[in-house]
């Protein structure tokens, strides 16, 4: 693991297995927006450098990225992943989020996600970049947003590496 991380230049072009994608201005977003869908069905959305969420084929969360933590599905709870670093090594410590806690964080995302689609369906977003898109993969974009708004789910275990 990397010992320090830095900014993401350029998130746009990082996305570059998601076509279509969107880099969009979104008020009062202080940041750029960028949504990056797969042709397997993922999703991708950061708000500037964080939070960002990423999302499987049915719109479940896998994995986020909040205020510099990680977050990662365990299927039915998130497990939070905290960096901790020392001189020598960096450390990551998992926390289980407790029933209230993951509530409140899945409801900050379906607003965070409301907001935009809403944003979106208003016609008030500039896309400042676009690869890909066109006005037939706009509208899935917003049907899926707004699908999202409503409850967010988690999807089934995320995938960890084995030693």
């Amino acid at each position: 693991m990397a010992r320090h991380e830095s900014d993401r230049e350029d998130l746009f072009a990082e996305l570059q297995t998601y076509v279509p994608r969107w880099e969009f201005r979104v008020p009062p977003e202080p940041g750029l927006v960028t949504v990056g869908l797969r042709d397997d069905g993922r999703m991708a959305i950061y708000f500037s450098q964080d939070p960002c969420f990423h999302f499987d084929a049915e719109q479940r969360l896998l994995r986020a990225f909040v205020g510099g933590e990680i977050y990662r599905t365990q299927g039915n709870f998130l497990a939070r992943l905290q960096r901790r670093r020392s001189s020598r090594e960096t450390e990551l410590v998992r926390t289980d989020l407790r029933e209230q806690d993951l509530i409140v964080f899945l409801e900050s995302i379906a607003s965070r996600l409301a907001h935009l689609a809403g944003k979106l369906s208003g016609g008030n977003v500039k896309i400042i970049r676009e690869i890909g898109s066109s006005p037939e993969w706009l509208a899935e974009l917003l049907t899926r947003l707004t699908g999202m708004t409503e409850k967010i789910q988690l999807a089934p275990a995320y995938p960890t590496r084995r030693r």
